[in-house]
């Protein structure tokens, strides 16, 4: 059975040598490794690891008698995907991309036929070993094992320190399995069908009580647990126009199932309804409608989506991260055409004429 190392590394990718060092101790050497870490990180690795004169790694290779030229590639040290690259784990934003990476990434691996995986959550942030963790309770398998390596204190901090190199006994790096409850077979079937997310996570993981969303066109705000966010006007009104496009839930469902897509629509749907949106800008905004190239008049693709980012980030900052990320506008693949949709039901939505007595 191929052995797979899904492993963390911060600023010190010593951690990755040590790891596969006490591996090896326990003859449980992987076939292949990925290692999850952030653009700082992923430099080091590569200068410190894979570098054709100075990487330390195949060094221990070389000490170790075992040829694995396709051990660790510079494409399997992975970062964050996004417009902006991640350097640090700094932010809220920072964290739920990184967990997302581990997400999709344990989500792909785990459908290998004929794999066993190995998690190491030594290396890193806290919150990385974290969404580690998190990502192997959703999608481990009965073969899959997770482990903690210990370094005493005096090597932890050492820059020179990569493995025992004959200075030093090689039992100093010691192995500690980590038991983790797997829900693998608990979970919904259409979580197992594409990589989860902070939002899907939080709704099969978290009881949670229907909301109530205020929409105030008259202060372009939007208003949820006692928290508000005002929008600029192009953007408060691509939320509304989504917001009127809820019908009410055929299914009467109180929470937005995660694999129902019957409100979503595809970029061209969005576009065919420009009139739509433009109809609720102007009653926000008192400036007559610029006729250039850009803006909301010539709404693009790339605006559209660069629109959603934005209210994105605004909400999870005015909601917090479980909230706010119930409350946006989603992308959901559909084949090759993404479809965009709010997957808050039509009875949690008010406007600022209605009165919020549910």
């Amino acid at each position: 059975m191929k052995k797979i190392l899904i492993a963390l590394c911060g600023k010190h990718p010593q951690i990755i040598t040590e790891t596969l060092y006490a591996l090896h101790g326990r003859q449980t050497f992987p076939d292949r490794a990925i290692i999850l870490t952030t653009e700082e990180g992923r430099a080091r690795c590569l200068h410190l690891l894979l570098d054709p004169e100075h990487g330390r790694l195949p060094a221990l290779l070389q000490s170790l008698r075992r040829s694995a030229p396709h051990l660790l590639r510079a494409e399997d040290i992975l970062t964050p995907p996004g417009p902006e690259p991640v350097p640090d784990i700094h932010t809220e934003e920072d964290s739920r991309r990184f967990l997302e990476l581990c997400l999709s990434t344990v989500f792909r691996l785990s459908r290998e036929q004929g794999s066993e995986l190995v998690f190491s959550i030594a290396g890193g942030r806290k919150t990385m070993s974290a969404a580690l963790v998190l990502a192997a309770q959703c999608y481990a398998r009965p073969q899959d094992s997770m482990f903690h390596i210990l370094v005493p204190q005096e090597l932890e901090g050492d820059p020179a320190f990569f493995y025992p190199d004959g200075r030093q006994d090689s039992g100093v790096l010691t192995l500690t399995p980590v038991p983790f409850f797997r829900m693998r077979e608990h979970l919904p079937p259409g979580f197992l069908q594409s990589p989860g997310t902070l939002e899907s996570l939080s709704y099969v993981c978290m009881p949670q009580k229907p909301l109530q969303l205020m929409l105030d066109h008259e202060q372009r705000s939007l208003s949820c647990e006692g928290k508000s966010l005002r929008l600029p006007p192009s953007l408060f009104a691509v939320y509304a126009f989504f917001a009127r496009q809820q019908p009410d839930c055929p299914a009467n469902h109180g929470l937005c199932p995660e694999t129902c897509s019957a409100c979503a629509m595809t970029w061209p749907e969005v576009a065919a309804k420009l009139n739509d949106i433009l109809r609720i800008y102007e009653t926000l905004e008192e400036k007559p409608l610029a006729r250039g190239q850009t803006g909301i008049v010539h709404l693009s693709a790339e605006n559209f989506r660069s629109s959603l980012a934005k209210l994105k980030r605004s909400l999870i900052q005015a909601f917090g991260p479980a909230t706010g990320m119930r409350l946006c506008i989603v992308s959901l693949k559909s084949g090759h055409m993404a479809r965009y949709c709010l997957r808050l039901p039509r009875t949690q939505i008010f406007t600022a004429s209605q009165r919020c007595n549910r």
